[in-house]
């Protein structure tokens, strides 16, 4: 087998408000690899902008995987090119399952491929013996945890994670993340926060040169009393805002009862994404922001062509 390295360059500056001047540390450059090495390349230029994935809002604010035609991102742009396949994401979570050893606590993310991890680890649980707890981030997660038999635990009982898996709406190169479209990203970043591990499970659809340029919005949770001013202060600086909004007509609440903003416009190309988080996170009434900056320890990658492969920060691999 051959040494093979896999470097991805992005130049970004601050092209953003006049508060957000200064240059975050960032994460090494990361590498793909697998059994053949998941180039950057497997994606044309075009489709790493987001033209791929699929999402359907349901009531709950969850997203769920759609046929080919006529699918749409929680902005409502329609997306036609495929996404990994369901066989695929299940696939990416036996592999994430096999990742969590005996004793360990365990942070359980949203969404299908969260879910799909979720009930690999169930089944671990239960035909191994494997001992482990867990915290879910949602109601959707813990219904579906109690389901398969991963014991539960309250986050007051939980010092740190030794492991936390979720999915992730897009990816970067430095494995910063845009994340909130299952409408759970505060409990997500308050247990990723904790976590010693943090693994992202994605299609390779997701891997993208800049988050939150493609067809997903920023999303923000904000709190009620809070969000008109929020939303001034937005659109102030040219961003177009819309809050989320359930099937019925009736504002979508997270499951902390806030409600939650997608934004569009803020970013091009060269916008320092680690200074505008920092920037929205300055505005008063932001709860927090589907940006989880420099928090992602790995990712595990599954190609439209049933290939898999991980994306980690700045390592050589043998493949």
């Amino acid at each position: 087998m051959t040494s093979l390295r896999q470097t991805c360059s992005m130049s970004i500056i601050t092209a953003f408000p006049q508060r957000c001047t200064s240059q975050s540390a960032r994460r090494p450059t990361p590498a793909f690899h697998s059994g053949e090495v998941l180039r950057k390349a497997v994606l044309p230029h075009r489709a790493r902008h987001h033209r791929h994935c699929t999402v359907r809002m349901g009531a709950s604010g969850e997203t769920s995987s759609a046929g080919e035609d006529n699918r749409k991102t929680p902005s409502g742009v329609v997306l036609s090119a495929p996404a990994a396949s369901s066989e695929s994401v299940q696939q990416l979570g036996v592999m994430a399952a096999a990742m969590v050893k005996d004793g360990d606590v365990v942070g359980l993310g949203s969404g299908r491929a969260a879910v799909a991890f979720v009930r690999a680890l169930g089944r671990r649980v239960k035909e191994e013996g494997l001992s482990c707890v867990a915290v879910a981030t949602g109601t959707a997660t813990e219904a579906v945890a109690l389901e398969v038999g991963v014991p539960l635990i309250p986050l007051d009982q939980v010092e740190a994670f030794d492991i936390a898996v979720d999915g992730a709406d897009e990816v970067d190169a430095h494995l910063n993340l845009l994340k909130g479209g299952g409408g759970n990203l505060l409990r997500e970043k308050i247990l990723e926060s904790m976590a010693k591990k943090l693994v992202i499970v994605v299609g390779a659809e997701k891997v993208v040169d800049q988050i939150g340029m493609g067809a997903f919005p920023l999303f923000l949770e904000v709190v009620e009393f809070g969000r008109p001013a929020v939303v001034r202060v937005l659109e102030g600086k040219g961003a177009t805002v819309t809050q989320r909004m359930n099937p019925d007509g009736s504002p979508f609440l997270t499951d902390d009862g806030n409600p939650y903003l997608h934004v569009t416009g803020l970013v091009t190309p060269t916008t320092d994404i680690a200074a505008l988080d920092r920037w929205m996170h300055s505005i008063p009434g932001v709860v927090e922001t589907g940006l989880f900056i420099g928090m992602a320890s790995v990712g595990l990658i599954a190609r439209v062509d049933g290939s898999f492969g991980t994306m980690t920060a700045g390592t050589t691999f043998e493949g």
